[in-house]
């Protein structure tokens, strides 16, 4: 299963058993906050097992995705706001083929990568680069505030070496 076939269902529960079987560690979220305690989640993905249950219990109003080595070595490059999205790729035009999620802020951006490294978690201003011990909320979560979901975009999730090293080149 590919990120853009997972995660064009039609319901959370779809999608979350989607990302499940592409091997991406999943927790349910309300909003932005985790529905459970998720900290076992960053080195175990939950089985099929807990979705439905999650589903069962009413926990799965949206979904996370748990980034860093128990999602295959995912790093995720949270802009926040439209300063830091443009920031960003006028920055890194060559990081930019990648699968992207338009929050549902409509005002940020996520831009997905595997890495072939383990990334550390790194924030500086309008920006965090999440690895371990982060999650995003996925498509097709509702924004707590505008009420719209989080959009994604057509494009497979890009493999990199490494996202620490500001390199410029237009490798893939």
């Amino acid at each position: 299963m590919s990120m853009v076939a997972a995660s064009h269902h039609d319901t959370i529960l779809e999608c979350s058993l989607a990302y499940v079987e592409m091997g991406l560690s999943i927790l349910p979220v309300r909003g932005k906050q985790p529905a459970v305690a998720w900290s076992q989640f960053q080195t175990k993905r939950a089985p099929y097992s807990f979705v439905h249950n999650w589903q069962r219990a009413n926990l799965l109003p949206g979904v996370g995705i748990v980034c860093g080595q128990v999602s295959g070595n995912l790093s995720v490059m949270d802009c926040d706001g439209l300063e830091a999205v443009a920031t960003f790729e006028r920055t890194f035009p060559h990081l930019l083929d990648t699968f992207t999620v338009v929050s549902g802020s409509g005002n940020g951006k996520h831009y997905y990568y595997f890495t072939t490294h383990r990334q550390p978690t790194t924030r500086t201003k309008g920006f965090e680069l999440r690895s371990d011990g982060c999650y995003v909320v996925a498509p097709p979560s509702i924004h707590p505030v505008s009420g719209k979901t989080y959009v994604p975009n057509r494009t497979e999730i890009r493999t990199v070496p490494n996202l620490s090293e500001n390199r410029n080149d237009a490798s893939h």
